[in-house]
């Protein structure tokens, strides 16, 4: 396991030395909030020439929710200098692993915790690829996905907070939105109800300052686009090539992503197992990373999956075939983009192979975050007859 953990670490330094430090995506959001603050509305300048040189242009292929125009002006630090807003942006992801340590490591008794397993817990996002590339390009998504897992892990007991983390998270609706779905599922209404009104709120606030109506916004979100061409559409995204419209497979990510999402909740919910909670978002983890168009920053979220992972391999498995598939399903959540993006860069040219292998990725991910709800919920039972076995001796004798 410590070589494991060592090793996924290396490799994203490795990475991180070797692509350098580029703040393309800061620049680009950075950028639309800017003008949105300054009164500008920015979706009809993307891909334009810029209309205030001390801003700059908005690169083509940028785009952002319309609530985000407000809300994320707050996560790129639109308000600061560019220079000053990319030391902000990586001060954001150490304030988030610092604040996630801190819940981790009081909450660990009530977990049932070893000290090692909240430690390593932490370890997984720190070494996590995605989080490297969040930092790299200046992107708020490493800080979003740690965001969206502050949230899972207290929103029993402070649902208020948890809204406002979602809201921000849902800057990114790409990541959020599956989360949130089984955050209603669990009946966390209150928590999704202060989220969805910071959003409108937000939403109605760049409607004022840009002088656009709020579903004008919207209408020019879609209309200036939100992916590029040669975009990564999902899992299913290989498709395009032979013709299938590109509305046609997202709409049947997103089917595949809800069906898998919901059938693995509901075999959740009908088990008594440990980290109940927590396991219940697992399926909606996996799901946000293949359901609709992608970027690395996003498969942060992955690491609650390793973290099970982790634990079956540290604590359940006994046999060497099953130990192995826990380690595998591990080393995969935290970096198989390490692995997609080797392919990427050596075969560049060949864009069908790459929707392919980032394809192959998608489904080797639902694989085996199936294998591993099933598996935590088998275990359970077992333990669970095994329990009632021991209770009916008791009382025989």
């Amino acid at each position: 396991m410590v070589a494991c953990i060592v090793a996924c670490g290396l490799a994203t330094i490795y990475c991180f030395v070797v692509l350098g430090y580029d703040s393309w995506d800061l620049a680009g959001h950075w950028r639309i909030c800017k003008y949105s603050l300054m009164g500008i509305d920015p979706f009809p300048l993307i891909g334009k020439p810029a209309a205030i040189e001390a801003v700059g242009a908005i690169p083509k292929g940028f785009s952002t929710a319309p609530w985000s125009l407000v809300l994320g002006s707050a996560l790129y630090g639109a308000m600061l200098p560019m220079e000053v807003a990319r030391v902000y942006v990586v001060a954001l992801h150490v304030v988030a692993l610092a604040v996630l340590a801190y819940i981790v490591h009081s909450r660990r008794a009530r977990w049932g915790l070893q000290r090692a397993d909240a430690t390593l817990a932490l370890l997984l996002v720190v070494v996590h690829f995605s989080l490297m590339y969040s930092l790299r390009y200046g992107n708020t998504g490493g800080a979003l996905c740690i965001f969206l897992i502050q949230a899972m892990l207290i929103a029993d007991d402070h649902p208020w907070l948890a809204g406002i983390l979602v809201a921000f998270a849902m800057t990114k609706p790409q990541i959020a939105v599956p989360i949130c779905g089984v955050m209603l599922l669990n009946g966390k209404f209150r928590t999704i109800a202060l989220a969805a009104a910071i959003d409108l709120v937000s939403w109605g606030c760049a409607s004022v300052l840009t002088g656009t109506p709020a579903l004008g916004l919207l209408s020019e979100m879609g209309q200036y686009g939100v992916m590029v061409n040669k975009q990564y559409l999902g899992l299913l995204s290989p498709l395009h090539f032979a013709g299938v419209a590109p509305s046609t497979i997202l709409a049947a990510n997103v089917g595949i992503g809800v069906v898998f999402t919901v059938a693995l909740w509901l075999l959740v919910r009908s088990r008594p197992c440990r980290f109940k909670g927590l396991l219940t978002y697992v399926p909606a983890c996996a799901a946000s990373v293949v359901w609709i168009y992608k970027n690395g920053t996003d498969f942060l979220i992955l690491c609650v999956c390793a973290f099970f992972f982790y634990y079956l391999f540290a604590h359940v498995e006994r046999t060497p075939a099953r130990s192995l598939v826990a380690l595998l399903g591990m080393v995969l959540m935290e970096t198989s983009r390490i692995l997609v993006g080797v392919f990427t860069y050596t075969h560049a040219r060949d864009l069908f192979m790459v929707d392919v292998i980032k394809s192959v990725e998608g489904f080797a991910v639902l694989a085996f975050v199936a294998y591993l709800v099933i598996r935590w919920t088998r275990v359970a039972r077992v333990e669970q007859d095994v329990a009632r076995m021991e209770q009916a001796t008791c009382s025989a004798e």
